[in-house]
Order: structure tokens, then sequence, then C-alpha cells
């Protein structure tokens, strides 16, 4: 708050509000703060997990088709019953 600054004579409570005095910009503010970093020479980006390969899966089309199935069945029998 500006402790110069005094209230108008003009000023009317009742219609204007309570007066708040006008604030003061703060000469030592110097931006939003923001924490120090230091570089660490051993980062190597996010993370990714390593994928490693299986030789005993295959892929099973027909596993789709019966849980496409268990989800459009009871939609299927209620429009012929």
């Amino acid at each position: 708050m500006d402790p110069d600054a005094s209230k108008p004579a003009d000023w009317d409570e009742e219609e204007d509000g309570e007066w708040i005095s006008p604030t003061m910009p703060n000469p030592e503010y110097k931006g939003p703060w923001r924490q120090k970093t230091k570089p660490n020479p051993e980062y190597k980006g996010p993370w990714v997990e390593p994928t490693i390969p299986n030789p005993d899966y295959e892929t099973d089309d027909s596993l789709c088709k019966f849980i496409l199935f268990l989800f459009l069945f009871p939609y299927l029998y209620g429009q012929f019953e």
C-alpha cells in the first residue's frame, strides 16, 4: 500500500464503497519464482519401456470375434424378442 496516498475529497463511502489505497510497485520483484536447475549430463530423455520379444506369442483373431459377440448378442436378442 502506498503510505503517501490519501482518500480523495469527493469519495463517498455509500456510493463508491470502502476506499483502498493504491499499491506501489516492488522494485525488487524480478518476475515469478522459478527453481534453479543444474544440468544432468547422464539424462537420456524420457524413460521408454523396453520391449522384449516373446517367441511364444501368437495373435488370436477369433478372440476378438467372441468378445464382439458377447457385447452384441444381448442387444440383438432384445430386438427380436
